[in-house]
């Protein structure tokens, strides 16, 4: 098992940056996706189903993306998404935004 975590700050509105995880924006954070094409979208949004294709030199891949969990707060975001590649290897993503207030300091 690999597990991979970067955090960042983004001096960005929060709901902008959670615009780029939206269906039509996906391929702006994952310019190798080709297709991302709802299956089944389920109210609430987790257990929604996705066909999406990734593109790897002239080699495409289709696996079926499930959302595993979805939060979509004022001041949190939340997307987790997981899937099969080439019945080889079970992954999961997890993406999670939190606004931060920055007080501006008072001469």
């Amino acid at each position: 098992m690999l597990t991979w975590k970067e955090e960042r700050m983004i001096p960005v509105n929060i709901e902008r940056i959670w615009e780029l995880f939206s269906d039509e924006n996906i391929q702006r954070i994952m310019p190798n996706v080709v297709e991302h094409t709802p299956i089944e979208k389920k109210e609430g949004v987790v257990g929604s189903t996705y066909k999406q294709s990734y593109k790897e030199g002239r080699r495409i891949e289709t696996y079926i993306v499930e959302t595993l969990a979805y939060e979509d707060t004022i001041d949190r975001k939340h997307l987790e998404i997981g899937f099969s590649l080439a019945k080889a290897f079970e992954i999961q993503t997890a993406f999670t935004l939190i606004k931060v207030q920055i007080k501006a300091s008072t001469f």
